[in-house]
C-alpha cells in the first residue's frame, strides 16, 4: 500500500511505501514535560507518525493567541517534545463550533437559525456546547481565518487540521437516536440549519426565492437549498486552505464517514474541498455498522475523490479492542486508503497500539 507524504512544496508529492498513522490528541495540560515525553514516545512505540493536537475547541485556545482566550501553550510544549522524537504535529482546530463568551455576547447575529426561528444561543441542538458560527456571514468567516491565520504562522507545525468545519447535524447517525432518545426518519424544523437573514437573502439572489416561502412545507425536498448550504461550507474550507497554504503548511479536515452521509447530515461536500487529505470519521458503531464497513466507507470515500488526495480513515477505538484496531488500518488499506487515524491519542491501550505497529510493518514489508 502507497501511502503520501508532502514536502515543502504541497503540490509536489513523493511516494512511500508505507501507511502512515496519525492521532487526534488533547492537550496535556496537567502533565508535566517528563510525562509528555512518556506519552508521546508510547505513540511513536505504537506507529503513529503524526498527531493532531487539539488546540482550540471552540471556547479556549491552548496556544499564544490574540483571538481567543488562552488556556496555556500547550502547542509550544508538545512541538517541543515532538521535535526531538521526530513526531509530525498539526494544529487541530473547531472551526464553526464556537463558545466564546465575547463572540456570543457581542455578535449573536453570527449564530445560525433553525427552520423554527432559533438560534442555537437560544435552542442548542443535542448537546450544550452545540453553538455554531453561520458561513455566509463575512464577519464569521474573517473571525475563523483570524484563528487559521495565527496558527498557519506557528513554526514547527506541519499543518492546520479542520474540524467542525459543517452545519449542526440535520439528522445524527442512525447508532446515536437512542443515546438522545430520538426519532429522525427526516429533516426536522428544530435541527434543520441555517435560515438567517443572510442565509436567505443570499438564496434568493441566487436561486430567485426564499427558502421559507415556497408553498413546500419541507424546504428539505428542494435540492437548490441544500447545494447552496454545501457550498457555504466550501467556501469556508477554501479561503481557509488558502490562507494555510500562503503559509507553507498542509491543510487537512476531519469529515463525516462517507461523501453521501456527509452530505446528507452535515451539508460538507467534502470530495469538492481543496485540501491536502481528508480524514472521514468512520465511526461505524456510531452508524449500527460492524467493524467491516471501515473498509466500504473508505472505498466509497477514495472513488468520490478520484485520486486527487490522499484519504485516511478515522477509527474510534474504544469500539476497537485488542487486535481489532489493527484489523481497522487492514480494512483501511483494503478500502484504498491511506492510513488511519486513531480517536483519541488519551483512550489508546498497549494492545491496540501494539496491533496498529505490528500490522503497519508488515504492511511495510510487503
Amino acid at each position: 500500500m502507497l501511502s503520501i507524504k508532502y514536502g515543502k512544496k504541497w503540490s509536489e508529492a513523493r511516494v512511500e511505501k508505507t501507511p502512515r498513522v496519525w492521532t487526534w490528541m488533547h492537550p496535556p495540560v496537567d502533565e508535566t514535560e517528563h510525562d509528555l515525553e512518556k506519552r508521546l514516545e508510547r505513540l511513536k512505540r505504537g506507529g503513529v507518525d503524526s498527531i493532531f493536537l487539539l488546540v482550540y475547541d471552540g471556547r479556549k485556545a491552548f496556544y499564544e493567541s490574540a483571538t481567543v482566550p488562552m488556556e496555556s501553550d500547550q502547542l509550544g510544549r508538545v512541538l517541543k517534545v515532538a521535535e526531538r522524537l521526530g513526531l509530525e504535529v498539526h494544529a487541530w482546530m473547531f472551526t464553526l463550533n464556537c463558545n466564546v463568551e465575547w463572540v456570543q455576547e457581542r455578535h449573536p447575529e453570527w449564530f445560525v437559525v433553525n427552520r423554527k426561528g432559533n438560534s442555537t444561543l437560544v435552542e442548542r441542538p443535542y448537546v450544550e456546547y452545540y453553538n455554531w458560527l453561520c458561513p455566509s456571514r463575512d464577519d464569521v468567516v474573517a473571525y475563523v481565518l483570524s484563528v487559521v491565520h495565527e496558527l498557519a504562522q506557528v513554526p514547527g507545525l506541519a499543518g492546520v487540521h479542520l474540524d467542525y468545519i459543517r452545519f449542526p447535524d440535520v439528522i445524527l447517525p442512525k447508532g446515536l437516536h437512542a443515546h438522545y432518545n430520538l426519532v429522525q426518519d427526516g429533516e426536522l424544523p428544530e435541527y434543520d440549519y441555517c435560515y438567517c437573514d443572510v442565509c436567505r437573502r443570499a438564496f434568493r439572489e441566487e436561486a430567485g426565492r426564499d427558502p421559507l416561502e415556497q408553498g413546500d412545507p419541507d424546504p428539505s425536498q428542494d435540492a437548490a437549498w441544500r447545494e447552496f448550504r454545501e457550498a457555504r461550507i466550501t467556501r469556508v474550507v477554501k479561503l481557509a486552505v488558502k490562507e494555510i497554504h500562503a503559509a507553507g503548511k498542509q491543510a487537512t479536515a476531519a469529515v463525516f464517514a462517507t461523501p453521501k452521509l456527509a452530505k446528507q447530515l452535515v451539508r460538507q461536500d467534502w470530495a469538492k474541498w481543496p485540501l491536502d487529505a481528508v480524514f472521514p470519521m468512520i465511526y461505524h458503531k456510531f452508524y449500527d455498522e460492524p467493524p467491516e464497513w471501515i473498509e466500504s466507507a473508505s472505498r466509497e470515500g477514495v472513488e468520490a475523490l478520484r485520486g486527487k488526495l490522499p484519504l485516511y480513515a478515522g477509527v474510534f477505538v474504544p469500539e476497537l479492542p485488542g487486535d481489532l484496531a489493527g484489523e481497522a488500518l487492514n480494512l483501511a488499506l483494503r478500502g484504498g486508503a491511506h492510513g488511519v487515524s486513531l480517536f483519541s491519542a488519551e483512550a489508546l491501550t498497549d494492545a491496540q497500539l501494539t496491533a496498529v505497529a505490528r500490522t503497519k510493518k508488515k504492511e511495510q514489508l510487503n
